[in-house]
């Protein structure tokens, strides 16, 4: 039952953190009759790349956002088990996992630096 609760907690805080970062972003205009479309700001390879990291960033970001808002989680459990060493071994095997989560997406997101290190 604790589980399923997180889980909709961490759901309700994915769609607000999303929910907020869709509101700042500006509403386009419509075209009307006669304007000429709109030329992309993409003219090079490079430029999706780069477009590319950008979005990356952001999810990288959210990810660690969630990650710590499970840590936070986790740690509120193990205060509130009050003893119960099977709430306790819940909430600490929860805090590991979270670790490792942040551990793989750290390497995931410097995996590209380290090969190039070594190859240099």
């Amino acid at each position: 039952m604790k589980l399923k609760t997180f889980n909709i907690f961490l759901i309700i805080i994915a769609v607000m953190i999303i929910s907020a970062s869709m509101a700042s972003a500006v509403a386009p205009t419509l075209p009307r009759p006669g304007d000429v479309p709109p030329k992309s700001n993409i003219t090079e390879v490079s430029q999706i790349y780069e477009k590319l990291n950008d979005v990356l960033g952001w999810v990288y970001t959210i990810f660690f956002v969630i990650a710590a808002f499970f840590i936070l989680f986790a740690a509120f459990t193990y205060l509130t088990a009050k003893g119960d060493p099977e709430k306790v071994k819940g909430a600490r095997d929860q805090i590991i996992y979270a670790v490792i989560a942040i551990v793989v997406a750290l390497l995931a997101f410097s995996i590209d630096k380290i090969v190039a290190s070594f190859i240099q």
